[in-house]
């Protein structure tokens, strides 16, 4: 699944993604402000990994930012979107 727009285009996460998802999320450099992250690439391969094999059954949408002009479609970032069922 993509979604384009005029400057980025967005496509659900793959296991081709998992080296890029884990070296960004195993960076301190970008978790500077937050009071921890997960420096184990394997936890983090792991959970994205169960969360690609969620199927129909998912309530989290991870998706791979590509720039839209760039012929490489090299990854920039991740945009993760969550859905929340609240019941009474």
């Amino acid at each position: 699944m993509e979604i384009f727009g005029e400057n980025v285009i967005l496509s659900k996460i793959t296991i081709h993604d998992l080296d890029f998802i884990c070296g960004m999320e195993c960076d301190r450099d970008l978790w500077h402000f937050e009071e921890s992250f997960e420096s184990d690439q394997q936890v983090v391969r792991s959970k994205y990994m169960a969360r690609i094999n969620e199927g129909g059954e998912a309530t989290a949408y991870d998706f791979i930012v590509r720039l839209a002009d760039d012929e490489m479609r090299a990854p920039i970032g991740l945009a993760q979107v969550w859905s929340l069922l609240l019941h009474s």
